[in-house]
């Protein structure tokens, strides 16, 4: 068997197991940071959506690109969209609560 096929097989088969493994705790983690339901299935949905999307043009792509160069790109593309989601709505939080002390700091002084 090609050594980069048996690579790409193990990644799409890692990818996955972990999906898998992390999809069922997910919304219980997510909902103590404060999630809503619609904001737990946006990951989701984007998912399915891209998934549509990108078999769509996928020909199209890999006929531009290379085989390898697509694969890296949509490994990226995934683990970015995934990462950004939860640490956007952390800093969101975050920034609310640092501007909210601030307001009321403000507030304070001008009392």
């Amino acid at each position: 068997m090609n050594r980069s096929f048996f690579i790409v097989i193990c990644l799409t088969v890692a990818v996955n197991a972990g999906m898998g493994l992390i999809v069922p705790i997910l919304p219980t983690f997510l909902q103590d940071y404060g999630f809503s339901i619609a904001g737990l299935s946006l990951p989701f949905v984007s998912l399915i959506v891209g998934r549509m999307l990108s078999k769509t043009w996928a020909a199209q792509i890999i006929a531009l690109l290379s085989n390898k160069t697509t694969l890296v790109v949509s490994f990226v593309l995934y683990a970015l969209v995934f990462a950004c989601y939860p640490l956007w709505k952390l800093l969101r939080r975050s920034l609310r609560y640092a501007f909210s002390k601030e307001s009321s700091r403000v507030s304070a002084l001008s009392a």
